[in-house]
């Protein structure tokens, strides 16, 4: 369980050096469900100039809404033989959101203006990639953690004791 712990801490940190080394307004990795597994950067910055459409609009609903876009635009990869685009690149008048999937569990999500130039934003997203990559795969190789004897029972007690 403390491996996971550090691991949910290496990535905060890989993320944090990737939004400030590139400069980018906004960072996060989604799973491929829509849950914000990590996210750095200035939230109030990525939601702000929405429309009224989006003006509820949450980080995690962002998440949902990338995921989705994953799912669908992984479809249409395997009308062109692909199993899936490796990288995701919208361009709008007012910012950038660039979608990279980082193996098959997760989408690196980065949020940018004009003033932040794409190649650098792709060229540290790549690095970052392959060390969450690497990172994943040391994980992997751990063994399940498992739980002692009786913790199932002592929280159905603990429970209980809260309940009555």
């Amino acid at each position: 369980m403390a491996a996971h712990d550090d691991a949910y801490r290496r990535v905060d940190e890989l993320l944090l050096s990737l939004v400030t080394r590139t400069e980018v307004r906004y960072g996060m990795l989604v799973d491929h469900n829509g849950l914000v597994l990590s996210s750095q950067g200035n939230e109030a910055g990525f939601l702000a100039d929405t429309d009224d459409v989006m003006s509820g609009a949450t980080v995690e609903s962002i998440g949902t809404l990338i995921a989705n876009n994953a799912s669908a635009t992984s479809a249409l990869a395997k009308f062109l033989g692909e199993d899936t685009f490796g990288e995701q690149l919208f361009h709008g008048k007012r910012g950038t959101l660039y979608v990279e999937s980082v193996g098959i569990s997760a989408l690196l999500t980065l949020v940018f203006d004009r003033t932040v130039p794409t190649s650098k934003v792709k060229i540290y997203a790549k690095r970052t990639v392959q060390e969450i990559n690497a990172m994943l795969e040391e994980i992997q190789q751990l063994p399940e953690p498992r739980l002692q004897d009786g913790f199932a029972q002592a929280g159905f007690a603990l429970l209980d004791d809260l309940m009555g």
